[in-house]
């Protein structure tokens, strides 16, 4: 038999497919009421809190979340990708990078540390992501965009010029 919790967090993230975030909010609001500290009603009060148009409030709150040490892969995937939206590399490739050490291979979490990696610099880790990340959805839209720039990439480090590609 489920637990109250359990059903108001079943029923949060039915919620939340739907796109009803009035109603997300009022079943994570209910299950902080009986469990203050549960991580998986704050992540969802977090997703709540920013489709509501309180994007500070559940920035913050999603941030907490994900430096958890109990932080679920999704509040870390999607913090690390606010981080990447708001051109903090550094910090996202940190969050990215654990997210990826409990789930090596997901497209999403492979193409955002890729993108955290090449805004960083770090190129030859930004290659080996995306073709990784390729290999898992290789009809990828994303992908698809990039790999002109993948090409580009390979090439300086292979030759450190591109005017053999002119």
């Amino acid at each position: 038999m489920k637990s109250v919790i359990q059903e108001l967090l079943e029923k949060a993230r039915d919620s939340l497919l739907k796109g009803d975030y009035s109603q997300l909010m009022s079943y994570v609001t209910q299950a902080l009421a009986i469990e203050s500290q549960n991580i998986q009603a704050k992540e969802l009060k977090a997703y709540a809190l920013i489709n509501l148009g309180e994007f500070n409030n559940g920035f913050e709150l999603l941030k907490w979340v994900a430096l958890h040490p109990n932080a679920p892969i999704s509040a870390l995937y999607e913090y690390g990708s606010l981080l990447l939206a708001q051109d903090n590399a550094s910090e996202a490739k940190a969050i990215l990078e654990r997210a990826q050490n409990q789930l090596p291979n997901s497209f999403e979490i492979l193409h955002d540390l890729a993108t955290a990696n090449a805004k960083l610099g770090l190129k030859q880790e930004a290659l080996r992501q995306y073709e990784r990340a390729a290999q898992i959805n290789p009809t990828s839209a994303d992908l698809f965009a990039i790999k002109d720039r993948l090409r580009l990439i390979r090439h300086l480090l292979t030759h450190g010029s591109i005017w053999v590609l002119i």
